[in-house]
């Protein structure tokens, strides 16, 4: 029961990484395509890319 939440450091540290990477990527992204794209985008559009 106690490795339900918690296994090692080395998964914790993944996902912390991953997450970091892709939040840093979709900022880069959405720099580089600039504001007019982004005000152009859909509300929906919008919401499914940042998930």
């Amino acid at each position: 029961m106690e490795k339900l939440f918690f296994d090692n450091w080395d998964s914790i540290f993944r996902t912390l990484t991953i997450g970091i990477l892709t939040y840093l990527s979709l900022i880069l992204m959405l720099r580089i395509s600039g504001k007019r794209t982004l005000s152009q985008m859909r509300s929906l559009i919008l919401l499914l890319l940042l998930l």
